[in-house]
């Protein structure tokens, strides 16, 4: 059972399928924009976001967040399929993950973050604001590619 904060948990459910929204709307060419200048390829900003769950979710295994090893596989991105099936792994993984924390583990353990702690209900927050900055900066390749923006995601990011 899970056992982060409910209201906390249904609105990173809504994050995600806003996620999932934007999956919906690309396809295999659009991965290959580029806006120019420093910024990366939008293949690349997908593959940043699924190694970032994967490191959340190893951190509710381990209650130790660490970027160690920390690089994006670009195979992931390669098409949108693949990144759909990236990414129903990674929820279904995160899910386990959770379901298998006890209420004690979310009410008194911590995430050590090195120099810091964070609660198992602000990691999880902190993920969600990983999620957000993602859609923002998808938003940004959605319009550039002249594609409609979902009216939730017009509302939650702009």
């Amino acid at each position: 059972m899970n056992h982060i904060e409910p209201m906390l948990m249904g609105v990173i459910t809504e994050t995600v399928e806003m996620r999932d929204q934007v999956l919906g709307l690309i396809s295999d060419q659009d991965l290959g924009l580029s806006l120019g200048g420093d910024n990366p390829p939008f293949a690349l900003e997908w593959a940043l976001l699924a190694e970032t769950q994967r490191h959340y979710t190893d951190a509710l295994r381990t209650f130790r967040m660490t970027w160690e090893g920390y690089a994006p596989n670009m195979a992931d991105a390669q098409s949108v399929a693949s990144l759909k099936a990236v990414f129903a792994r990674q929820d279904a993984e995160m899910d386990a993950v959770l379901n298998g924390l006890s209420a004690d583990d979310v009410a008194s353990r911590q995430v050590d973050h090195g120099e810091w702690q964070q609660s198992v209900d602000i990691h999880m927050s902190v993920y969600r604001e990983a999620l957000l900055i993602f859609l923002s900066r998808a938003v940004v390749h959605l319009r550039f590619l002249r594609k409609p923006i979902p009216e939730k995601i017009q509302l939650w990011i702009g």
